[in-house]
């Protein structure tokens, strides 16, 4: 993923593509915004981003979702009723360097957008 605003951030952040979702098809500039609450584990009454107010640039944002907690399938879906136009799953360690591999839970749930983890040392 490039990152282009703010410049004080890493230009480019490895992430690992889920096994569960669509591939990722984003080529336009995208939005990535911390998801509200952090882990993404239920829904939220309250705007889903922090600092969102716009409710159209939803669907152009990548929902940055804290690990742990639940399940991935559980993370993304959550992100998607949100409006969120894909999902990357960040481990809070800064030091992890270990990578998950996000694959289907238990239940026949589908996701339906794009998502992908980012370790938290490239984070």
């Amino acid at each position: 993923m490039r990152v282009v605003d703010p410049p004080g951030l890493p230009n480019l952040m490895k992430l690992s593509l889920a096994q569960i979702g669509p591939r990722f098809n984003l080529t336009n500039p995208t939005y990535l915004s911390h998801f509200n609450p952090e882990n993404a584990c239920s829904q939220s009454n309250e705007l889903p981003f922090e600092g969102t107010v716009n409710i159209q640039l939803l669907a152009q944002t990548i929902a940055l979702i804290a690990r742990g907690g639940c399940s991935f399938v559980t993370k993304v879906i959550n992100a998607h009723i949100a409006g969120s136009a894909a999902a990357v799953i960040y481990d809070l360690n800064p030091r992890a360097t270990q990578t998950f591999s996000m694959i289907q839970d238990e239940t026949n749930r589908r996701v339906l957008i794009p998502c992908a983890f980012m370790n938290g040392k490239d984070g």
